[in-house]
């Protein structure tokens, strides 16, 4: 399943029996706060262990991967013309896989180069009925 997403709002995660829905929340929440707060504003989103790749190399934590962006002087990243595709992989958890444009904004409110991007997360439910992202890969294309 897929669908095209326009960013609206920041929506928080909790538990929905609709694969669609849990997507679409977490397209809006992330990629929302990417662009509006900042790249540390979805540590939160992703469990403490989480498994990520930027760019082909393996990092554990969340914070390990958003180093990378503010190494570059990245405070925020912009994103345009997303498509997401999902796929239920167990009944605890859903595959997300998004497709589209980014550009980041430095500390000084300058332009970096605009990249095409595609960016997979593996969300899992866990006791206290809300939706972590567990596994992460974010590669610019």
């Amino acid at each position: 399943m897929s669908f095209n997403l326009n960013i609206r709002s920041n929506i928080q995660l909790t538990q929905t029996l609709n694969p669609q829905d849990v997507a679409r929340n977490l397209c809006n929440t992330y990629y929302g706060n990417m662009s509006t707060i900042g790249v540390n504003s979805v540590a939160n989103l992703f469990e403490p262990n989480a498994c990520c790749n930027y760019n082909g190399i393996e990092y554990i934590g969340a914070a390990s991967t958003l180093t990378k962006l503010a190494e570059n002087g990245v405070t925020r990243v912009t994103h345009d013309r997303l498509t997401c595709v999902y796929q239920v992989l167990a009944h605890d958890s859903l595959l997300v896989q998004v497709f589209g444009i980014a550009q980041g904004v430095t500390y000084l409110g300058l332009l970096t180069d605009i990249k095409s991007f595609s960016e997979t997360f593996v969300l899992t439910y866990r006791n206290d009925g809300r939706l972590y992202i567990t596994n992460h890969i974010l590669k610019f294309l």
